[in-house]
């Protein structure tokens, strides 16, 4: 359940996550304006319009670990796509956060 919680001169909006875990925001100057913030992201992890904002930290390495043995492809392509991922994609990116990824960063690898 969404509230409000006192932190020294501030306050603190708490929530449950998409996930299940607590999730909060500080440095609020009224209890209102925490409670009506958690509130808000309450009723996003609801209406399934919330974002990790959390997601963006895994290592690319990481998350295709979880990704690639999800991929329901033919041992021709699986194969294909580890080569590209294994020789190409991870000695650049691998240890990069996926949110730090910019555009230009993929332009200059492609250029190489």
């Amino acid at each position: 359940m969404a509230h409000a919680e006192p932190r020294g001169k501030f306050w603190r909006a708490r929530w449950v996550g998409a996930d299940g875990t607590r999730e909060s925001e500080s440095g609020f100057t009224s209890k209102k304006a925490a409670l009506k913030y958690a509130q808000k992201k309450e009723a996003e992890v609801a209406a399934g319009t919330s974002a990790d904002e959390r997601a963006g930290q895994i290592q690319l390495t990481d998350w295709v670990n979880k990704w690639f043995p999800a991929q329901d492809l033919e041992l021709n392509t699986l194969n294909t796509y580890r080569g590209i991922i294994e020789l190409m994609i991870l000695p650049r990116f691998g240890h990069v956060p996926l949110g730090a990824v910019e555009a230009h960063d993929v332009a200059a690898w492609e250029k190489d």
